[in-house]
């Protein structure tokens, strides 16, 4: 039953997918190709943009987030009875 399920899903994101660009090419044809490059260039830069802020966004948060394990601070335990040998082991 879930193989089913998962086929039917399979089939009618394809069929999604193929109306879509049954659109997208009427689109150009009413428009003129141009035009739709000119379209598809501005919001490809907008949404190139966005996902470079929510990139940067991104890393300073896990930056600031692991500082202390990046660094090397922090409570650090040793996972053994040895290991706190090893740890200090070249120190």
């Amino acid at each position: 039953m879930t193989t089913l399920i998962v086929l039917f899903c399979i089939v009618l994101v394809t069929i999604v997918l193929v109306q879509i660009g049954k659109v997208y090419e009427l689109t150009n044809a009413i428009k003129g190709e141009r035009q739709v490059l000119r379209d598809n260039s501005k919001w490809n830069g907008w949404f190139s943009l966005g996902f470079l802020v929510l990139f940067l966004v991104g890393v300073f948060w896990s930056a600031w987030d692991f500082k202390n394990v990046m660094l090397g601070y922090g409570p650090h335990v040793s996972a053994s009875e040895h290991g706190a040998l090893l740890d200090n082991f070249f120190a």
